[in-house]
């Protein structure tokens, strides 16, 4: 009797056991893989885009991002930290994969532009070790397309439309509380046009300056007007410089007028500026916009993320860096993606991480370095994969304390 019960029990076992692979998807694996919890409870990168490295030292860039200096003084900072190219979808696609461009395949400025899925980031390395990942974006050559939501588990391109907070309560409310987590936040904030980007789109524009950029439109109601020098020196400073003045100018025109404009004011960018009328004094106003203005906004919007991640475990790491810079004519032509200048492709780098002193660390690291730093600050294998870049935690480590502003 008892040999027969158990028979039963066997088969209906076997029963249960057959119907469960029947209706497993196939190549769905052994399950989810052991989380490996390393040594911290998470990471942050912070990625400001277009935020010259040079405008966040000394005195006057103290004054004007108060908040990253609170943040750096307990942090190491890297002032000869370099981009691998000067633009975003580049530059970003290095810092997330560890691979210079030619090995990652993100190089030019056309609308397939895109990451392959066959290159892996930092979250598909830390997903594979059971981490959760999340990214959240502000767009542009970082919105869905590009190629990087592969790796994460939550993929958002909506962080500059939204209060930091917002963006960060939205993804602790959909994160898994009991594994390590990387999170990527990518604003455009210091990019232009330099100040406030969301005045136009929420209605806080003065009538006035809408109807200035509307004007500036005007002065280009046909193609032959596009090589009028001043007519171009009015659209470099109203596209680039005035957030409000530039929503009027677009909705004045249509986006085959605005690219052909943009065609045509290719060589004033890469240096003819110099033959605009007051091309001296409209790059020193542009100047003068992104220090001002263009940091404020560039403050307010980190204050109100780094106060939104206070929250999470005093051990996570931090990291906030630039992809890239900003030029006002110092070697010839304003603005970025051309050309590889030192105020181009000087990047911002300041990492908090458990057991890093607080101090600058001499010598040169690159965003190309991020991310086999952080596997090993996390204790996670590579997985046998290769990088371009090499960890500097262990230069870090042994950075000399040095009290000074960054």
């Amino acid at each position: 009797m008892r040999a027969s019960r158990l028979l039963v029990v066997g088969l209906a076992l076997f029963a249960v056991a057959g119907a469960w692979w029947a209706g497993a998807p196939r190549g769905a694996g052994p399950g989810p893989r052991p989380v490996v919890r390393g040594k911290v409870p998470g990471v942050v990168i912070v990625c400001l885009d277009t935020l010259r490295a040079d405008a966040t030292e000394g005195p006057e860039g103290a004054a004007a991002l108060p908040s990253l200096h609170a943040f750096a003084r307990g942090a190491t900072r890297f002032p000869g930290a370099l981009a691998a190219c000067s633009w975003t979808g580049p530059s970003v696609a290095t810092l997330l994969t560890g691979l210079v461009p030619w090995n990652h395949g993100i190089f030019e400025v056309t609308s397939g532009t895109r990451l392959a899925a066959s290159v892996p980031t930092l979250a598909t390395v830390l997903r594979e070790a059971g981490w959760s990942t999340a990214a959240v974006t502000g767009g542009g050559w970082l919105s869905e397309g590009c190629g990087l939501p592969p790796g994460f588990d939550q993929y958002d391109a909506d962080f500059d439309d939204l209060a930091p907070a917002a963006s960060v309560a939205r993804w602790q409310a959909r994160r898994p509380l009991d594994r390590p987590f990387l999170l990527f936040l990518h604003s455009y904030a210091p990019h232009d046009p330099y100040g406030d980007k969301r005045a136009g789109a929420e209605g806080r524009c003065d009538p006035a300056t809408t109807a200035a950029g509307q004007a500036t439109a005007a002065r280009f109601a046909a193609p032959k007007d596009d090589a009028d020098p001043a007519s171009l020196a009015a659209y470099l400073e109203t596209y680039y410089g005035l957030p409000c003045e530039r929503h009027g100018f677009e909705r004045a025109l249509g986006g085959a007028r605005l690219a052909a404009i943009q065609q045509a004011a290719r060589g004033a960018i890469d240096g003819a500026w110099r033959a605009l009328p007051d091309g001296e004094g409209l790059v020193a106003r542009l100047r003068a916009r992104y220090h001002g203005p263009g940091l404020a906004y560039v403050e307010t919007r980190l204050r109100a993320t780094l106060e939104a991640l206070a929250a999470l475990p005093p051990e996570t790491v931090v990291v906030v860096c630039s992809d890239h810079g900003e030029a006002f004519g110092e070697h010839g032509p304003l603005y970025h993606g051309r050309f590889l200048h030192p105020e181009l492709v000087r990047a911002l780098l300041v990492v908090r991480a458990p057991g890093w002193p607080a101090g600058e660390v001499a010598g040169t690291v690159g965003l190309v370095d991020v991310v086999p730093t952080l596997l090993e600050v996390c204790g996670v294998p590579s997985g046998g994969r290769a990088f371009d870049g090499s960890s500097f935690a262990a230069l870090a480590r042994g950075a000399s304390r040095d009290d000074r502003p960054v």
